[in-house]
C-alpha cells in the first residue's frame, strides 16, 4: 500500500505469506494469505481490519489473484477436492456478492479462474480445457466471450463462441 513517498507494509495476522492483488477506489484491499495449515486464503482488508474469505467447504480459496469492484463484490477461485488441491488445475470460480456466495466454471473446462470483477459485475478470468490449453473468458449477464492469443493477437484479438 503507496502512502505519500513511503511504503506501508502489512501481514495477515497469524499467515506465513501475505500476497496483495488489488485496491478498490474505496481503499478496501484484496488478496489472500497462507495460513499455518499450509491452505491458501482469501483475504479482504478494509478500514485497518482483516476479513479471512474462505468459499464454504473448500480446501483451498484464492489459488490465484482474484479482484474486487466499487461495489464491493469479490471474485476469486477455489478447490475442495483434496487437502492437496490447487484452484489452477482443479479450481472453480466464485462470486461473493452481498455475502452470497456463488460458484462457476466455463463450460466444459477442467478448471475456472476469476480474475477481475468491473462496476457492472462483468467477470474476467481464465480456464483450461480437457487438453490443459488456457483461455480467457469474460463472463457477463448476457453470455460468455472467449479470448485466445491475446498477446500479439494483433486485429483478431477475440471472437465469439
Amino acid at each position: 500500500m503507496l502512502s505519500g513517498d513511503g511504503f506501508t507494509t502489512f501481514d495477515f495476522p497469524g499467515g506465513v505469506l501475505t500476497q496483495v492483488w488489488r485496491i478498490s477506489p474505496q481503499q478496501n484491499i484484496l488478496g489472500r494469505y497462507k495460513g499455518t495449515d499450509g491452505a491458501f486464503h482469501v483475504f479482504l482488508l478494509s478500514d485497518n481490519n482483516f476479513t479471512s474469505i474462505d468459499f464454504p467447504g473448500a480446501t483451498n480459496t484464492g489459488g490465484d489473484a482474484g479482484g474486487i469492484n466499487p461495489r464491493g463484490d469479490i471474485v476469486s477461485s477455489y478447490c475442495g477436492d483434496s487437502p492437496g488441491c490447487n484452484p489452477t488445475n482443479t479450481g472453480h470460480g466464485f462470486l461473493l456478492r452481498r455475502g452470497e456466495f456463488s460458484s462457476f466454471d466455463f463450460p466444459g473446462s477442467t478448471a475456472t479462474l476469476a480474475h477481475g470483477i468491473n462496476p457492472p459485475g462483468d467477470i474476467v478470468g481464465a480456464y483450461a480445457d480437457t487438453s490443459g490449453s488456457i483461455h480467457g473468458y469474460l463472463r457477463t449477464g448476457a453470455g460468455r466471450r472467449l479470448f485466445d492469443n491475446l498477446v500479439g493477437a494483433g486485429e483478431d484479438e477475440g471472437r465469439d463462441r
